[in-house]
């Protein structure tokens, strides 16, 4: 009886045993990744990291895309500073009545500038606010403006505070004393804004334009004829014969008011930068400069490589001339044709397919630029053109340049470090 246990427990151990194992060989683990060979490449999948020297060919350098006059900020340095950045505003004459009303006098002037705080906030800052002879135009030069920039010249002052952000509005209140020349110039006022640090420190900061849509305001305040129609209470009508007052009796009453006009030309001037080496390209400054790159990979990195980063390299010929502390933002775009200098950036770019970087005034370091999704691209849409344009944003509005050196300085030239996987894998090593 015994023996007969044993051999039925040893039986059913051996089912049990044997149930668990098919249990176990057919369970399903569904958060378990797919296994080989069905689902691994048969070859190895391999990431190339490589920098290419010479991948940067025909460069050029154009200038004239944005002049100051048509920039959305112009600028104001320090004086004394390099560049010593001035502001000049000539703004549209007054009428010599107002809506049809005689104006009896002029009272006083009132100036509305608008300000982009980016200097240093530590720094005091006032703005120096000079009367110009009305014949101040886009011509003039910063030279021409020596004259005009000096303390006979200077009618006021403004404190710059330093809470101010991007979109300020500061102000001040003129006599007429400091016009005297306005109705001989028919009612036409022109002004220059310097810019001075309080306690002699460096720096700048950025005046709203016409073209920017942040213009400056120039206002009369003025004393004008008002005629009214005549009111009588009941008092009065008890005392007079109706009748002999006229329906449309009027009264005549002086009353202020307020006359602004927009400038009709703001621009900025600074002295002209020294002439840049003859190896180097230039970006910035005004009248905006661009600088366009012609990109010259192997054939299996653009046409049979899927690009995982690509990164622009630029080394700066001198230490990058501007305003004291000034930043300018680099940006790299992608073109829908390469005609030199009109070549056309790309309209609707995805914003992902833009690079850009910033670089500080003063700096001599290496300019790194990613531009991954520009060469991407050039994978998937043949009919796009190998080429990068460079340009400083916004265009026109700081006297700031970057120059570094061009694909002629074989030492310096700018290059592409590429990161990319082939699309056709080299036979996994035996």
């Amino acid at each position: 009886m015994t023996r007969r246990r044993s051999r039925a427990l040893v039986r059913t151990s051996l089912w049990l045993g044997l149930s668990l194992v098919v249990m176990w060989s057919c369970r399903e683990d569904v958060v378990a990744p797919g296994s080989c060979p069905e689902f691994c490449p048969t070859r190895l999948v391999q990431e190339i990291d490589t920098l290419f020297p010479g991948s940067i060919v025909e460069d050029s350098s154009y200038v004239g895309y944005v002049p100051a006059y048509s920039a959305a900020w112009m600028e104001a340095v320090t004086e004394g500073s390099a560049p010593d950045s001035r502001s000049l505003i000539r703004y549209i004459s007054f009428a010599d009545t107002i809506e049809g009303r005689e104006i009896l006098s002029l009272d006083s002037f009132q100036l509305d500038l608008r300000v982009r705080r980016t200097s240093d906030p530590t720094v005091g800052f006032e703005l120096l606010i000079y009367r110009l002879p009305v014949a101040v135009d886009t011509a003039t030069t910063f030279a021409d403006t020596d004259p005009w920039f000096q303390d006979s010249t200077l009618i006021a002052t403004i404190a710059v505070p330093d809470s101010l952000g991007d979109d300020s509005t500061v102000s001040v209140v003129l006599p007429l004393s400091a016009f005297p020349d306005f109705v001989a110039d028919s009612l036409t006022a022109a002004v220059g804004v310097g810019l001075r640090g309080v306690s002699g420190g460096e720096g700048y900061t950025h005046l709203g334009t016409r073209d920017g849509g942040r213009p400056s305001l120039f206002s009369s305040w003025l004393t004008v004829v008002d005629t009214v129609p005549l009111v009588l209470d009941s008092a009065e009508l008890d005392t007079l014969d109706v009748g002999l007052i006229p329906a449309d009796s009027m009264v005549v009453d002086t009353i202020q008011v307020k006359d602004a006009r927009q400038p009709d030309m703001d621009t900025y001037v600074f002295a002209a930068w020294p002439p840049r080496a003859a190896e180097a390209l230039a970006v910035g400054s005004a009248p905006a400069w661009r600088s366009l790159l012609r990109v010259n990979l192997p054939i299996y990195v653009t046409d049979s490589s899927d690009i995982s980063r690509a990164t622009l390299y630029l080394v700066p010929s001198e230490a990058v001339p501007g305003a004291p502390g000034d930043t300018l933002r680099l940006r790299a775009d992608a073109l829908t044709a390469d005609i030199g200098a009109k070549s056309p950036l790309l309209a609707f770019p995805d914003t992902s397919a833009i690079g850009a970087a910033n670089v500080i005034v003063g700096s001599t370091d290496t300019i790194a630029i990613e531009v991954t999704h520009i060469l991407k691209a050039l994978r998937t849409d043949t009919l796009l053109p190998a080429s990068i344009m460079l340009r400083i944003v916004p265009e026109g509005g700081q006297s700031a340049q970057l120059r570094f050196w061009s694909s002629r300085n074989t030492a310096f030239a700018p290059s592409l470090h590429v990161t990319f996987i082939p699309l056709f894998p080299r036979p996994e090593p035996r």
